[in-house]
């Protein structure tokens, strides 16, 4: 890892952007990382526009806005055209159930988010599929801290909500694992 690197995530409001941004933040934390998570939102609560900056740093974080991130996760299609210009050349782009097929100037890895919630059954939890697929290729948090993250940020909770959140989580690490073997 570099000493710092920089994660945004776009969607729309009601897909749990937000929510994931602050899962990795605070996972990163509990993993001895210093960390931001920014959120912004249009002014619309369902279907607006929405976007998380996190930074996960070995040093200070002096400025926690990011110009170019290292991975980028897009949640809708809607926000490809969004995403011009904001990852780095060697940057990680996810995207939720679309290729960008010439849409973007970046080779986006689909993340089936579809197929896991079907096997999950509930769909609420398609923003922890993504959160799973990103640690796929950002192993400094693990399992264990996206965990206690969750346990932390989801403390009122019920049990079955915190491991629903858990097992969309490992079904996205998981598929991102099956799709590199069937790629290699």
């Amino acid at each position: 890892m570099t000493d710092t690197q920089k994660i945004i995530l776009l969607g729309l409001g009601g897909q749990g952007v937000l929510f994931a941004g602050k899962v990795i933040a605070h996972a990163a934390f509990l993993a001895g990382y210093q960390s931001s998570f920014i959120p912004s939102y249009g002014p619309e609560v369902q279907n607006g526009s929405v976007k998380a900056e996190v930074i996960i740093s070995k040093n200070i974080i002096y400025n926690p806005f990011i110009d170019k991130a290292d991975y980028l996760l897009v949640f809708h299609k809607f926000r490809l055209k969004d995403s011009k210009n904001m990852l780095e050349k060697d940057g990680v782009m996810l995207c939720k159930d679309f290729n960008t097929n010439g849409e973007s100037d970046y080779l986006g890895i689909k993340v089936n988010t579809e197929q896991i919630m079907a096997n999950i059954g509930n769909t609420r939890v398609t923003n922890m599929s993504m959160v799973g697929a990103f640690t796929h290729y950002y192993d400094l948090i693990n399992d264990k801290n996206i965990g206690d993250a969750l346990k932390q940020i989801l403390s009122n909770k019920q049990y079955n909500i915190i491991s629903l959140n858990f097992k969309a989580y490992k079904l996205g690490k998981e598929s991102m694992q099956v799709m590199n073997k069937t790629n290699a």
